[in-house]
C-alpha cells in the first residue's frame, strides 16, 4: 500500500509540475509526439531499475532472515552455556563446602 501512496504522490506532483509548465492544454499533442521514443526508453530503463530493485530487496530480505536465525541460535547457545556455567559453579561451591567440612572434622 505504501508504494501505491508514494506513486500517487509522485503522479500528483508530476501533474502540478506539468500544469505549471503549461503542457496540459489540448491541441499541443504534436509538440510532444517526438518525445515518445524517449519516453519509451525511460519507461524501459525504469522497468529494469524496478526489476533490479526487487531482486536486491529479495536478497536483503534473505540476508536479514538468515541473520535473525543466527541471532536466535546464538541466543539459545548463550542460555545453554549460562545454565552450564551456573551448574558448574553450584557443583564447585558444593564440593568446596564438603571439603571445608571434612577439614573441620579432621578427615583430611
Amino acid at each position: 500500500m505504501e508504494p501505491d501512496i508514494r506513486e500517487a504522490d509522485r503522479a500528483l506532483l508530476s501533474i502540478v509540475q506539468l500544469e505549471k509548465q503549461g503542457v496540459t492544454g489540448a491541441g499541443r499533442l504534436e509538440e510532444y509526439e517526438p518525445l515518445l521514443p524517449r519516453l519509451s526508453e525511460v519507461l524501459k530503463k525504469h522497468k529494469e531499475d524496478v526489476n533490479r530493485f526487487e531482486a536486491l530487496e529479495a536478497k536483503v530480505l534473505s540476508m536479514l532472515e538468515r541473520y535473525g536465525e543466527r541471532v536466535r541460535i546464538m541466543s539459545e547457545l548463550f542460555v545453554q552455556w549460562s545454565d552450564a556455567i551456573q551448574d558448574i559453579d553450584a557443583d564447585i561451591t558444593h564440593l568446596e563446602a564438603e571439603q571445608n567440612e571434612r577439614q573441620r572434622l579432621g578427615l583430611q
